[in-house]
């Protein structure tokens, strides 16, 4: 009935059109995956993760660090500065970051504790982010709040006692569980003194007939009692040796015993709906049981005596049938008439109907979160055996994807290439991807200067970063690099003039777009680098300069086999002139797509001095190799540059370089000058 109940009332939702008017809830797409925002007792934490809404957009233009437990009751613990702190499905901060501790909500209630120097405060807050009772010293909670209590310990003492949801101290025995605890007890001793009526029991305080477990009954309805010993309650009330029992939805619960006879099914008045059945012939996969149907391991095979592979899993109903045709490899419980199952074919997961149907292919390496409101997390596969999580409907369709709107909300300021989509300099803030819009705004407008304004207007700040993205690309193979840098810091001296007149600000930005002189040249079909010009080195120089490079923790060993068909990873040496005859060497080592590559200046008596390292591309050449000037973007580890080098038939001089500072109160910044030998370059 239990079962039959379910599926008539998710068919009649989904008659409807939905589960109600209310716009479906908003989903956590993460980096990585863990399972508690409580550090001492998960330390598997780390990634990042976003809110998105029901349709797959960014709920809020933030990330939050570190999420632990997830959404719990529309809320979820995040990480800043190693506090944690709470904030709602809408992406609104409920409890600033400053918390020790942080546990997931239940049933209304979180656990979290405080520091203050040397002492400890814990206690509960309630889902509107306030203490449900103030935070005490000296206190500790072991478990979750729930069905009105939770269990206090002294700090590094004994005597735990229970509390209820306002912080009040209970009194052993007051509580119907305190009651049954103390029938369990009574019992037992009654048994050892043979004074057990025929049927082995004393009257249940509270019985009657319709209610034959009294005050036990009661004490059950928490889902599980803290206060209540399970295990010898069932002992005692089935005559069974019974060793654990666990909560499943739907008021049954699953117990197992001592012995071969391992596990059942029991209703809200411990009656057995299924079992007890033998441990060794089959093992309830999860504690879910969901719509009247629980995923089970079943031994397969010559070897039936013991669940072990190979197995499989198939679906049980609370009368030990098994109504579902088909066999898995994993499953989950059903939510919303779907449960999540992995093919024992491609080993991948899907989503099954009530009769063992695919409804959604199995497709993905794991389901984070199950369908929830219309809408489930699963993870989609990626070249290297990774993954990245998604968003997806009862279709399949996929909405969102974490690392889709991680590029497209918050890029990273370090590209290795240019041009590209910049960050607008002067309003880069430390951490800015995990400050809520209103933080961000406060501390933009706390840089003042002359760019104040500029990073608080979203619409100016856009203009900026395009315009920012046209002067780095109007570099163009005829132009010189001098005369590009010279144009480049006259047209921002008159950025600068502005004086945080936003109105200055967007008359002088709307010019600077429409400018011919800034616009993007047309890529070129040239060369990608600067070319290797092997056998040109000697080869006791690049012995010296391979022991430098060495050292360095962007190269890679040379005997190295890299795999996937790359073969060795194996440094290449190029002849340069980096000025007036100033010789240098170009190092370059290929590694899985990589270029790794230092830049030495050689002078007399063969000294070699490193002027630069970095990794990625070395730079994409704007016009051909042969004629012209050749502006060449180099990507290293301490910022960004532009090179100007001119072919002479058969070395690469340098002209001139400029070098990018970083900066938070620049747009753009460029120390250009000729190259010769007194050039730093």
């Amino acid at each position: 009935m239990v079962k039959g109940s379910k599926a008539l009332l998710w068919g009649l939702v989904l008659m409807m059109g939905g589960t109600g008017a209310a716009e479906a809830a908003s989903q956590l797409l993460c980096g990585m995956r863990w399972s508690s925002a409580n550090e001492a007792v998960d330390q598997r934490l780390g990634g990042d993760c976003m809110l998105v809404t029901a349709k797959g957009a960014l709920q809020v233009p933030q990330l939050f660090q570190q999420v632990g437990g997830g959404l719990q009751a529309g809320r979820f613990a995040f990480k800043r500065d190693e506090l944690w702190g709470y904030a709602d499905d809408a992406g609104r901060v409920l409890v600033a970051p400053g918390l020790s501790i942080a546990r997931p909500f239940v049933e209304g209630r979180a656990m979290v504790c405080r520091e203050e120097a040397d002492r400890r405060f814990c206690g509960y807050l309630g889902l509107d982010g306030k203490p449900a009772f103030p935070l005490v010293e000296g206190l500790y909670f072991l478990r979750d709040y729930r069905g009105g209590q939770t269990l206090a310990a002294p700090d590094g003492g004994r005597g735990n006692f229970y509390m209820d949801g306002s912080g009040n101290r209970q009194e052993p025995g007051a509580s119907a569980a305190g009651r049954c605890n103390a029938w369990v007890l009574e019992t037992r001793s009654a048994r050892a003194l043979g004074r057990l009526p025929a049927d082995g029991r004393l009257p249940v305080p509270g019985a009657d007939a319709q209610h034959p477990l009294g005050d036990c009954a009661q004490a059950l309805e928490a889902v599980p009692p803290l206060e209540l010993d399970l295990a010898a309650l069932f002992s005692e009330w089935l005559h069974l040796q019974v060793t654990r029992v666990h909560p499943l939805n739907e008021v049954v619960r699953v117990m197992a015993t001592d012995g071969p006879w391992g596990w059942g099914l029991l209703d809200e008045q411990a009656k057995l709906l299924f079992g007890p059945a033998p441990r060794l012939y089959s093992e309830p996969l999860d504690l879910s049981l969901r719509e009247g149907l629980l995923p089970v391991r079943l031994p397969t095979g010559e070897n039936l005596g013991q669940v072990q592979s190979p197995s499989t899993v198939r679906f049980m109903a609370v009368d030990g049938s098994y109504p579902l045709p088909g066999d898995f490899e994993d499953a989950h419980g059903f939510h919303e008439g779907l449960a999540a199952a992995r093919s024992s074919q491609n080993h991948l997961w899907g989503f099954i109907d009530h009769q063992g149907a695919w409804v959604i292919a199995p497709s993905y390496p794991a389901v984070i979160d199950d369908f929830d409101e219309g809408r489930a997390v699963v993870t989609l596969p990626l070249p290297y055996e990774r993954s990245v999580e998604a968003l997806i409907d009862r279709s399949g369709q996929v909405l969102a994807r974490y690392d889709e709107l991680l590029a497209r909300h918050f890029p990273d300021p370090q590209l290795e290439q240019l041009p590209g989509p910049l960050p607008f300099l002067p309003c880069m803030l430390n951490g800015a991807n995990y400050l809520s819009p209103e933080e961000r705004r406060v501390a933009l407008e706390g840089q003042g200067g002359d760019w104040a304004g500029l990073c608080v207007d979203d619409q100016l700040r856009a203009k900026a970063q395009q315009m920012a993205v046209r002067l780095h690309g109007s570099l163009a193979p005829e132009r010189s690099i001098l005369q590009w840098s010279a144009a480049l810091d006259a047209w921002l001296a008159r950025l600068r003039a502005c004086k945080a007149d936003t109105g200055c600000q967007r008359a002088l930005l709307d010019e600077g777009l429409s400018d011919p002189r800034w616009a993007q040249p047309v890529a070129s079909e040239g060369g990608m680098a600067l070319p290797e010009l092997p056998g040109e080195v000697p080869e006791a120089l690049q012995q010296r300069l391979r022991q430098q490079v060495a050292q360095s923790g962007n190269y890679s060993p040379e005997d190295e086999d890299m795999g996937d068909g790359w073969g060795k990873a194996s440094l290449g040496f190029g002849r340069v002139d980096l000025g007036e005859g100033r010789p240098g060497v170009l190092v370059s080592q290929n590694v899985q797509r990589s270029n790794a590559h230092w830049l030495f200046a050689v002078d007399d008596p063969g000294e070699a001095q490193l002027l630069l390292e970095g990794q990625g591309m070395l730079g994409a050449v704007s016009g051909p190799l042969s004629q012209g000037h050749v502006p060449v973007r180099v990507y290293a580890d301490q910022g960004q540059g532009v090179s100007d080098w001119r072919f002479n038939g058969s070395t690469y001089v340098l002209e001139a370089s400029c070098w990018q500072a970083w900066g938070v109160d620049v747009l753009l910044s460029y120390d250009c000058q000729p190259a010769g030998p007194d050039s730093r370059r």
